[in-house]
């Protein structure tokens, strides 16, 4: 069993140097959700921003109440923000059952990577404040990946527009910040409005809805580095072939006015599995790889087990019809990933991404890259993706998962599977090497390590 009971610094400093250089790997993460820079030094020293986003489902899983929980996020992006200690009593109560999943791990880890200690205690994240306030200026993000050795970021934004999320972000990014091209609102439709507008083209047939999505690929491909797909939040992955009539009609009813008959769920589940596969389609003839998330739901209070253990079985299908076109199966399917193994390891244009699992569990993640490693080629695998919308959690995610690379490579090691020197070529690989080996831009960045 991997033991994450000690900080990195103290596992390693009692490890043989090949470990230490495990641990000083460059690592690509390819997927975050974070706010622009701009955004983040708005935000100021609030460090009970750390407690957003991922925290609150363990906290309700503890028992704090969803109305409280909610109070505590509201205003996560905007002031007035709640303080510290002015948060309710049930979510401090609450700190000591979850300080040692993976989500409350990656809060302490932050903490230290910021002048506090490993402890999730109002306390703590207090301290943090005005070490925190003294690099919150122009250039944070740049020196803070710098320093702890993040080499790139690809990002499928939360940002909205009158309520709406585009397809693309818009502001400039930095060099070493990559954009993902989000698809779901063509598939979800009519809920583009502002997608139509901003290419000033209005959907009224199918034939209208094919030259918008051609147009966001032909305008926008060329800043992006992937397309990113989560629809497994909506329906199963199941996007059986349709013919391109048939999906035309089924259109049509999900436009007409709503006084009309309207559209039934048959006609929708048409419509969206004719346009996955047209999407899929310009993926294959602008190459760019399409992550599909799968597994595990974000949030509480809702995790139909019925579908999400079925993700992998969905979505083979569409693996084998589109040999042209790189799936990434997102998350590894947790807790479902033993089939994402098969995959891989039958498919030579599907690649597993461990993006979020050291979060969510980093135990399960470590078991899952060890018998990865023993089950499927050694260049089918991304070690890291923050998946935080606050670059300092993604900072102490990072930490977190380069630990666990460590452990897993120290017990493969350690059973006999592999050499030292060996290790260390399987680290370099699932840090940066795969990584730049399937998104041509990450290989004009600084090169990542020895």
């Amino acid at each position: 069993m991997p033991d994450f009971s000690q900080p990195l610094e103290q596992y390693l400093s009692r490890k043989p140097s090949w470990l230490r250089e495990v641990a000083s790997q460059g690592v690509h993460s390819t997927h975050e959700h974070l706010h622009t820079e701009a955004q983040r030094l708005a935000r100021g020293p609030d460090t009970a921003l750390w407690l957003h986003h991922y925290l609150p489902t363990d906290l309700a899983g503890a028992g704090v109440s969803p109305e409280v929980l909610q109070q505590m996020v509201q205003e996560r992006d905007r002031p007035p923000y709640i303080p510290l200690r002015e948060l309710d009593a049930s979510i401090i109560n609450a700190f000591s059952l979850v300080r040692h999943t993976g989500y409350g791990e990656v809060v302490k880890r932050t903490a230290s990577l910021f002048g506090g200690s490993g402890e999730l205690t109002v306390e703590n994240l207090a301290s943090c404040i005005a070490g925190l306030e003294q690099r919150l200026t122009p250039g944070f993000y740049a020196r803070e990946c710098g320093r702890c050795g993040l080499l790139s970021m690809q990002t499928n934004s939360f940002d909205m527009v009158d309520g709406e999320r585009l397809p693309v972000r818009r502001e400039q990014c930095h060099s070493f910040h990559f954009k993902d091209l989000f698809i779901d609102g063509f598939l979800r439709w009519p809920h583009a409005e502002m997608a139509q507008q901003e290419k000033s083209l209005r959907v009224d047939s199918l034939e209208s809805w094919e030259a918008l999505v051609e147009r966001y690929f032909a305008d926008d491909a060329a800043d992006c580095i992937a397309v990113k797909c989560a629809m497994a939040y909506a329906r199963s992955l199941n996007f059986e072939a349709v013919e391109r009539e048939d999906a035309s009609r089924a259109l049509d009813a999900m436009l007409a006015p709503a006084s009309a008959t309207g559209s039934t769920a048959s006609e929708r589940r048409a419509f969206e599995n004719y346009g996955m596969r047209f999407i899929l389609a310009l993926a294959g003839r602008y190459e760019l790889p399409v992550k599909f998330h799968t597994g595990h739901y974000a949030g509480h209070g809702s995790e139909p087990l019925h579908r999400i253990r079925n993700n992998l079985i969905d979505l083979e299908p569409l693996i084998a019809a589109f040999p042209q076109v790189n799936f990434i199966i997102m998350h590894h399917a947790y807790p479902y990933g033993e089939a994402a193994v098969t995959l891989a390891k039958s498919y030579a244009n599907c690649f597993i991404d461990q993006c979020w699992t050291w979060a969510m569990n980093p135990a399960a993640a470590s078991r899952y890259l060890f018998e990865f490693l023993l089950g499927a080629p050694a260049n089918k695998l991304f070690l890291f993706g923050g998946d935080y919308a606050c670059l300092e959690l993604t900072l102490g995610h990072l930490d977190l998962a380069r630990q666990g690379l460590c452990l897993t490579l120290e017990r493969l090691v350690d059973e006999g599977w592999a050499t030292p020197d060996e290790a260390l070529e399987l680290a370099r690989r699932v840090c940066h090497r795969n990584q730049e080996a399937l998104f041509p831009p990450l290989r004009h960045l600084k090169q990542a390590s020895p």
